[in-house]
């Protein structure tokens, strides 16, 4: 991502001074110089967010800047599956939902798990 953020930057530059490029060109870099600000900023606002809601009867991921939380209610979900860093939820209609737990706490992780244990199996 720096590397296309630096780039639009020296096209811009470039632009600027010398006024050599064509019009397209100055307006794609300015696109491309504001998404990767955009993302810059995201990423460092994702400590902030809350991955992973859990409700009493469902639970809510958030799946990224641009697309709503996915919303999972527990009396769809037929098990719980556990692949290295991954909690997988097997719903009803053959849906799967992946929960990262490389991005939570090792102690969450665990709070989580019991959790979701508890309220799958009831």
């Amino acid at each position: 991502m720096l590397g296309i953020f630096s780039g639009a930057g020296f096209i811009l530059l470039d632009a600027f001074l010398y006024g050599s490029l064509p019009i397209f060109f100055v307006y794609l870099a300015i696109a491309i110089f504001f998404s990767g600000l955009w993302q810059m900023v995201q990423y460092f606002r994702m400590p902030e967010k809350d991955y992973v809601r859990l409700e009493k009867d469902h639970i809510t991921l958030d799946k990224g800047a641009l697309l709503p939380r996915k919303t999972v209610h527990f009396d769809r979900v037929e098990r719980l599956a556990e692949i290295n860093d991954v909690m997988l939820l097997k719903m009803e209609n053959g849906q799967e939902q992946e929960i990262y737990t490389e991005w939570l706490a090792h102690e969450d992780t665990k709070e989580l798990r019991i959790s979701l244990k508890e309220r799958i199996n009831t």
